[in-house]
């Protein structure tokens, strides 16, 4: 999982989301409960320019919330910016 993270961190880095992306995304997969790991992933669709993947991200981390752990959980403050440049 590091190493996924370190690859996804150094692309993004350099502006590389596409190549970014599924690093984050394959580490999210692994631990999908890592609330840093969400936050990179919507971090890296926004920065391509894919807001609304982002949100659809944070959308499935929420339902699991709700659905494993029956936990309510309101909207991410910080996707309110991700649609805006």
């Amino acid at each position: 999982l590091l190493l996924l993270d370190r690859l996804a961190a150094c692309h993004a880095v350099r502006g590389a989301s596409a190549r970014a992306l599924p690093f984050a995304l394959r580490a999210l997969d692994l631990d999908p409960w890592n609330e840093d790991r969400l936050r990179r992933a919507m971090r890296i669709y926004a920065a391509g320019g894919q807001a609304s993947a982002a949100l659809a991200c944070f959308a499935g981390f929420r339902r699991r919330l709700e659905d494993e752990l029956g936990v309510a959980l309101f909207a991410y403050e910080g996707a309110q910016g991700l649609g805006k440049k």
